[in-house]
């Protein structure tokens, strides 16, 4: 992690007495750096909370393999929101570690820059990403509101802790109360206020195919599995599982599914039931939405179905709603691209009709596909 600029270094923090700062970290300050250069949709925060809640679940579910993780979001009353989780929890050492390097005069802009990308082998590794990430989703918080309280005990000290933060800068330590059980607890009063119908949207959006129950009161907002991981014993099922999952999550009827694979990647291209238009997918990071407008995931050509995907790998851009442009990228692209024409190739030998009906709307996409392909220009050749 990056250290803590002199702004922090001058003050002392001691644990567990009460200590309020001065007005210094500019958590105001922070969240217009955030929204001018990272962020453009406010409800990123959520998405950043969730990702901080499910990464502790996770980080305690080493220590206790058992654990049954779960989130959950409450609208207190409107304007009023409180996030939870079961995780790991932070100690006071890691607080005052998450502030140091927020406090720092360039170690703002550059713990969001440097996030976590990916989750280390090693336990000091792990230990540093969910301490960034929980760092990154307090941060986004002020995008939002001039008020956050973390009440918080973790899996290896027993002591539960409380910070205030205000959008002003100051922040208070202070000790919590001792029955507070092992997780998190985020609560924010937002400027523009939250609505039940609001958040509800926003967690199913961003967490919708997370792999830790999130819940709002009794509803499970995360309750609609990927098609990928729903049980089909034939091709044809297979197909009708992501036909109706394209009706239910993404209101599109698509003409057909195509399942994709590629290194540390798994998902569905649907094609599309009106003209081609440009690329706009639903591209997920390790279950966590990342955009529904992602651009060059797919070779050019493939402009005829929309695909939803999620990597494990690939490395998110700063703003996280897309993917690096690398080697890696490149590699998956042309795997996806294989599979969608592979898929195309066989309709054309064992579904012909099928294939004449995408044919029928999509024949120019299909047409630059055959233009480089010599089998695919002959298989679409004979149906003429």
């Amino acid at each position: 992690m990056l250290g803590g600029g002199p702004a922090f270094q001058n003050r002392r923090v001691r644990m567990p007495s009460p200590t309020i700062t001065s007005a210094a970290m500019d958590f105001r300050g922070l969240a217009g750096l955030l929204s001018r250069h990272l962020y453009h949709d406010p409800d990123v925060y959520l998405r950043d909370l969730l990702q901080s809640a499910v990464d502790a679940i996770a980080a305690r579910r080493r220590l206790e393999p058992g654990l049954s993780g779960v989130v959950s979001i409450e609208v207190v009353e409107p304007g009023e929101l409180v996030i939870t989780d079961n995780g790991i929890g932070l100690t006071g050492a890691e607080l005052v570690e998450l502030l140091a390097n927020v406090g720092g005069d360039s170690g703002q802009y550059e713990m969001v820059r440097r996030r976590p990308v990916r989750f280390e082998r090693d336990e000091s590794s792990r230990h540093r990403d969910h301490v960034g990430q929980f760092g990154v989703g307090l941060l986004a918080c002020f995008l939002v509101a001039d008020e956050v309280t973390v009440l918080t005990r973790s899996a290896k000290d027993p002591e539960a802790l409380r910070w205030h933060g205000l959008g002003d800068g100051t922040y208070e330590i202070s000790p919590a109360e001792s029955s507070l059980p092992i997780g998190t607890r985020v609560h924010l009063r937002a400027r523009a206020g939250v609505s039940f119908g609001h958040v509800s949207r926003s967690a199913r959006r961003y967490g919708g195919l997370l792999p830790v129950p999130v819940r709002m009161g009794s509803t499970q907002v995360n309750d609609e599995p990927p098609p990928w991981e729903l049980p089909a014993l034939t091709m044809d099922r297979q197909r009708e599982n992501a036909l109706g999952y394209a009706r239910r999550v993404l209101d599109l009827d698509p003409l057909d599914a195509i399942p994709l694979h590629a290194d540390g990647v798994r998902g569905v291209a649907f094609v599309l039931p009106h003209e081609s238009s440009p690329h706009r997918d639903r591209v997920c990071l390790r279950r966590m939405l990342l955009s529904e407008s992602a651009e060059r995931l797919l070779p050019d050509w493939a402009v005829f179905v929309r695909c939803v995907i999620d990597a494990d790998d690939l490395l998110p851009n700063v703003a996280r709603d897309g993917f690096v442009e690398d080697e890696r990228l490149a590699a998956v692209r042309e795997q996806l691209g294989r599979c969608i024409r592979d898929h195309l190739v066989d309709l054309a030998r064992m579904w012909p009709s099928r294939l004449a009906g995408i044919a029928a709307l999509h024949r120019p996409a299909l047409a630059a596909l055959a233009a480089n392909d010599g089998e695919c220009r002959r298989l679409f050749d004979e149906m003429e």
